[in-house]
């Protein structure tokens, strides 16, 4: 059932209110100013939400207060923002404002950011029409109430931006270091120019269709982001062995991987990469290394090549010295896993608390509210 069905407050505590959003909040179109991504962002200004959330600045102001902004088209439509301060959106939003003698922000955030809570429409572009919009249920407990369960959510949040800010910090580190590996900085001895050809077996993965693949088998990557398969194959003709570098050459460009697993196969958008000269883990961060914009700068559809690849120049130390820097990536990478595991398990345990609590399974007590 979605959440914002009637059906759904049906077992909200008796004294809470079952309103529709119209009639707790204000509810406008974004976009007043007809601005865009193109020609209107810049590196600095007034925060500027699109239905990607907010990814830019511009020079105009929309608002000067607190209000939600919802994603109202594409894949991730019923995802919402909580906007303070002075703030512009963009088209494909709307934004709504809680009445302030009826509906807190705060909490009408907490209640409509879950894109399991609207009723979308379309397919293959879905949306969330104005109608339903207006027509949405929500709880509505006493304002007091209302406060106590963002004061709870809140304090348990917190950790959370803990963990992404040690997140980000380490992100940083690593992207530096990444520079220094490239400069040459980091090594403490002699390390020679080599062509990655010199070095390493290259070439294209196998042609595989999603028809293809199975529940168990041999894993295939794909050339996405995620560091797991996209899925398994039975019997293949080739398979790679633990230590190939999967690097994704059509779509997210650039991206590597190094799979753990003892056999498996890539797609034919990506470029396998086996090392022969080198530590394959010492590879997998130079590969990080590489401006792939520039590589496929002159293509009118940018990809990756096997010709590309094979004359792009590596720094290579001895092994002693290679595995001395893996060691320092380890770690960071390690502590950079630690705090997204956090930040997920977290996540979870809030929205678990959140539904409890938003529409009254779970009360506050009288003394917290």
């Amino acid at each position: 059932m979605i959440r914002c069905a009637h059906q759904s407050l049906d077992n909200i505590p008796l004294e809470w209110a079952k309103v529709q959003l119209k009639d707790v909040t204000q509810i406008h179109a974004g976009g007043k100013f007809k601005l865009t991504k193109i020609n209107n962002y810049q590196s600095s200004g007034i925060p500027a939400y699109s239905a990607s959330g907010q990814d830019g600045y511009v020079s105009i102001r929309e608002y000067s207060q607190t209000g939600v902004v919802l994603s109202a088209i594409g894949a991730r439509c019923g995802k919402c923002f909580y906007a303070q301060g002075d703030w512009t959106t963009l088209a494909n939003t709307q934004v709504m404002f809680g009445k302030t003698d009826k509906y807190n922000n705060r909490f009408l955030w907490y209640v409509v950011n879950d894109e399991r809570f609207w009723h979308r429409s379309g397919t293959a572009q879905p949306f969330i029409k104005p109608t339903d919009i207006q027509n949405a249920w929500v709880p509505c407990p006493s304002l007091l109430e209302q406060q106590a369960i963002v004061q709870f959510l809140d304090t348990m949040s917190k950790p959370i931006q803990t963990h992404k800010n040690l997140h980000n910090a380490l992100k940083k580190l690593k992207m530096g270091l990444l520079q220094q590996l490239l400069s040459g900085a980091l090594f403490s001895t002699n390390s020679n120019r080599i062509r990655m050809k010199e070095i390493a077996a290259i070439r294209m993965g196998k042609t595989i269709i999603s028809t293809s693949l199975s529940e168990h088998g041999i894993p295939v990557y794909s050339a996405e982001t995620q560091n797991k398969p996209w899925g398994f194959i039975q019997n293949p003709k080739t398979r790679f062995p633990r230590g190939t570098i999967v690097l994704s050459a059509r779509g997210s460009i650039g991206f590597p991987r190094l799979p753990q697993e003892d056999e498996f196969i890539s797609t034919q958008t990506t470029i396998a990469i086996q090392p022969k000269e080198v530590l394959s883990r010492y590879l997998h961060l130079w590969l990080q290394t590489i401006d792939y914009q520039r590589l496929t700068s002159t293509q009118a559809v940018p990809m990756l090549t096997v010709g590309d690849m094979k004359e792009v120049f590596v720094r290579v130390p001895d092994r002693k010295e290679q595995q001395s820097i893996i060691s320092i990536f380890d770690v960071i990478d390690t502590k950079i896993q630690a705090h997204k595991q956090s930040i997920f398990e977290l996540k979870e345990l809030i929205q678990g608390y959140s539904k409890r609590l938003l529409y009254g399974e779970l009360r506050i007590s009288k003394q917290q509210a």
